[in-house]
């Protein structure tokens, strides 16, 4: 994954740009953002598997519902990870896994897996 020490544009830019559907401006936003969710996909599911599966996820929702982000409210960064928590959650479920989320303070939260739901 390449990281670039100078960024192009701001958040704001980008958000700007990637609800117009600028693909440059969306490889942009992984360049800068796709290592750190990878990062906290890791530590939070301790499994390379579901955190593959879950930060795609995250960032075509992030492409699909870019129109959602409101800067006045919280940064982007923040929102990103929202949407990452909440990705999560929902990919979870979605495969009948059991899990508990413990969050014990921003960074430092999980997806503790249980094992499969019974039916």
């Amino acid at each position: 994954m390449k990281t670039n020490s100078i960024r192009k544009y701001s958040d704001n830019e980008l958000h700007l740009l990637i609800q117009k559907k600028n693909k440059t401006a969306f490889t942009l936003l992984y360049e800068y953002y796709g290592s750190m969710i990878y990062g906290l996909a890791m530590h939070a599911l301790k499994s390379k598997e579901l955190a593959d599966e879950i930060v795609e996820l995250t960032f075509i929702k992030v492409w699909d519902s870019i129109h959602l982000f409101k800067l006045q409210k919280k940064t982007f960064c923040m929102w990103l990870v929202g949407l990452f928590i909440a990705t999560a959650q929902d990919y979870l479920e979605s495969k009948n896994i059991e899990f508990v989320f413990k969050n014990s303070g921003f960074p430092s939260f999980t997806f503790e897996i249980i094992g499969e739901k019974a039916c």
